[in-house]
């Protein structure tokens, strides 16, 4: 994984001087300098600084399975309504300049937060509003999705490709509870809200606080979904970090409010909370994978295997109260 794009700046500065008037760049650029803002799972972001002239961000796709997100990212990008996203410049997928594909997009300023005080979810909470006023019409009209169906075709999809990971007991003792409740809880917000183009991952290292602004950044997952996917990211009911900041029910009314007083949604609350649940245990499951393969989340700082035991003690107590402390397992990779 290529943490110094140093040994690259001669190439990558032959491609922005190839690009300049695309870029809206002066022929001379001055000395370029790199620094690593953050490593997603699928992406790393760098800054890319030409003296006192401009900042790029690039992102740099470091799973090549996933390389198609970042085109589909990029192209999504362009259609953004001005201001909600970085701008796009450059795709490339040659893996000539950098051993892999990467997009160069507009550099958003701001400073990724783990503790947030109310005014800042409240002003999070506006500026989602804002985004899904502006893209609804984007939808075509459609309504949001079913949440006990995209259960299931997850759960589909875990069983296709991860079949010995939903065998193992503490997993499969958790399946049935969750089909029951998104079954039960899902069915009466059918058609209850429309659809809308959403972020798809506004958790907390993918929002930027500029002062006043909330800039978003990593727009990997960005579809047409239900608005409550993208209220779900950034709060749960435990704090999840570096992803998710624990909310309490006063917190969470308050960020509701906030974005409801610009876009007024009667079933938000209860959508949210099934979109939390969902999320939380797809996450899981995902994170299990990654424990499974003794990856790290930050070097030096977190891994996955702390990070599935908070998650799964959360699901168990929140849907198998009476399996609460039951110790759990993490099983190699096959």
């Amino acid at each position: 994984m290529i943490l110094d794009l140093s040994p690259y700046h001669p190439a990558l500065e032959a491609m922005l001087r190839a690009n300049a008037a695309v870029l809206g760049l002066r022929e001379s650029l001055g000395p370029i300098e790199s620094e690593l803002l953050g490593r997603g799972e699928s992406n790393l972001s760098f800054r890319l600084s030409l003296g006192q002239q401009r900042s790029f961000t690039l992102r740099l796709c470091h799973r090549p399975e996933v390389a198609q997100n970042l085109e589909r990212e990029y192209t999504l990008l362009g259609t953004l309504p001005e201001g909600f996203g970085p701008n796009p410049y450059l795709l490339d997928t040659s893996a000539e300049i950098l051993p892999g594909p990467f997009a160069l997009v507009s550099y958003l300023p701001g400073e990724v937060l783990t503790r947030l005080t109310l005014e800042q979810l409240r002003a999070h909470g506006r500026r989602l509003a804002e985004l899904h006023n502006a893209t609804e019409s984007c939808a075509g009209g459609r309504a949001s999705p079913d949440i006990h169906q995209e259960f299931l075709s997850s759960l589909a999809y875990w069983r296709g490709s991860h079949p010995a990971l939903l065998e193992q007991p503490e997993v499969k003792r958790l399946i049935p509870a969750l089909e029951q409740y998104f079954e039960q809880a899902s069915a009466p917000l059918a058609g209850s809200a429309r659809a809308v183009i959403i972020h798809g991952d506004p958790c907390l290292p993918n929002i930027l606080f500029d002062g006043a602004r909330v800039n978003y950044i990593d727009w990997e997952w960005t579809r047409i979904g239900d608005p409550a996917q993208d209220l779900s990211q950034v709060g749960w009911h435990f704090e999840n970090l570096p992803w998710q900041t624990r909310l309490s029910e006063f917190e969470e009314a308050a960020y509701l409010e906030a974005y409801q007083g610009l876009r007024p949604d009667p079933t938000l609350l209860e959508r949210r909370r099934l979109w939390v649940a969902l999320y939380g245990f797809f996450d899981h499951l995902h994170f299990r994978t990654k424990a499974a393969a003794q990856e790290e989340v930050l070097p030096g700082e977190l891994d996955y295997a702390e990070v599935v035991a908070r998650m799964y003690d959360a699901l168990t107590l929140e849907f198998l109260p009476a399996r609460a402390g039951v110790s759990l397992r993490v099983v190699p990779l096959e």
